[in-house]
């Protein structure tokens, strides 16, 4: 070595033992986990780099880069050729996920969105069309319930296909569907749009500037919707309805007094058979005036629903001065 002390006695020629350089190269997960072991690199000789690839939730593994925010260098398996040591970073591309729409019988679906992993999405507010449906949400399956709104927020990571849900569009007409009723009921119809005998009324209404079948009556004893009733003729596939939902308001409510006594108006929903057989109904007391537009439900699983028909009727017992406005919106059905 070049401190051993030797004796010569004779000329001697002495040669340099050399060894050769290695260098270490190194793995950082960089937010990820499972980086590969240090590998060492022999100086002239390529180093083949880890085959191995680090994972991270919601990213994939894009190689590897010589810093921490530097661009992608090598390749998991590449070749390292430089005589130095260094530490390789893992560099990740955030997942994305394609949301497609189905419009599921209708048109106008639309078009596939990305969402980025982590990042909510706020799904598309287009809505597609269907002669003789109103289109009621998305659904993740093509027979599911409404699970997301048109311009609701999307939040999980994962890709999905929305199936559009639709509900029967109703029609009222004169006729035999209301031209009668008892004890005085005044009767008025609004229609978005103008008038006529015949309008499409929104399965889902949701402002009071929508369509509405107007009852008002006040100052008697019995108060009854006789035969003013919502009727479709050709409930397409209501056979398989689960629930039926009714959509009203009762803006006027002035109870009844008699002997100190305050008095309600109950009204009952019912639906009926198309011999006018009831089926299902559900009541309700109505205490205060219902502002908001409210749905009450009636439970129709497993009911013969063809050329069935909604009734309302309403009812109190004071013998006193009462009125109530009540407007029918919408009826439509829950599958």
């Amino acid at each position: 070595t070049a401190s051993t002390k030797v004796s010569i006695t004779a000329n001697q020629t002495l040669y340099a033992r050399w060894k050769i350089n290695t260098y270490t190269v190194s793995y950082n997960a960089n937010g990820g986990t499972g980086a590969p072991s240090a590998q060492t690199k022999t100086h002239g000789t390529n180093l083949t780099l880890s085959s191995t690839k680090p994972t991270r939730s919601g990213y994939t593994f894009a190689g590897w880069a010589t810093s921490a925010s530097g661009s992608v260098a090598y390749a998991a398996g590449g070749t390292y050729s430089t005589n130095a040591s260094v530490t390789l970073y893992a560099k990740w591309t955030t997942n994305t996920y394609t949301v497609s729409y189905n419009a599921n019988g209708g048109t106008g679906a639309p078009s596939a969105q990305k969402k980025t992993y982590g990042v909510n999405l706020t799904l598309s507010s287009t809505k597609p069309t269907r002669s003789g449906y109103t289109f009621l949400g998305w659904a993740t399956s093509a027979s599911g319930a409404v699970a997301y709104a048109s311009g609701a927020t999307y939040t999980s990571n994962s890709a999905v296909t929305l199936y559009a849900v639709w509900g029967l569009t109703y029609v009222y007409n004169s006729g035999n569907q209301y031209s009668s009723y008892t004890g005085g009921w005044s009767y008025t119809r609004t229609f978005t749009g103008g008038g006529g005998n015949s309008q499409n009324h929104p399965v889902e209404t949701t402002s009071f500037s929508s369509s509405y079948i107007e009852w008002k009556k006040s100052g008697t004893s019995s108060y009854t919707f006789g035969a003013g009733y919502f009727q479709h003729s050709t409930l397409v596939n209501m056979n398989y309805a689960k629930k039926i939902n009714i959509r009203y308001t009762a803006p006027i409510v002035t109870p009844g007094v008699w002997s100190g006594v305050t008095y309600y108006p109950s009204c009952t929903f019912s639906v009926l058979n198309s011999s006018g057989s009831t089926l299902a109904s559900t009541s309700l007391s109505l205490k205060s005036a219902v502002s908001s537009i409210t749905t009450a439900t009636i439970d129709v699983a497993g009911k013969n629903l063809v050329s069935s028909r909604v009734r309302v009727t309403c009812s109190a017992t004071a013998i006193h001065l009462l009125e109530l406005t009540f407007r029918l919106y919408s009826v439509y059905p829950s599958y």
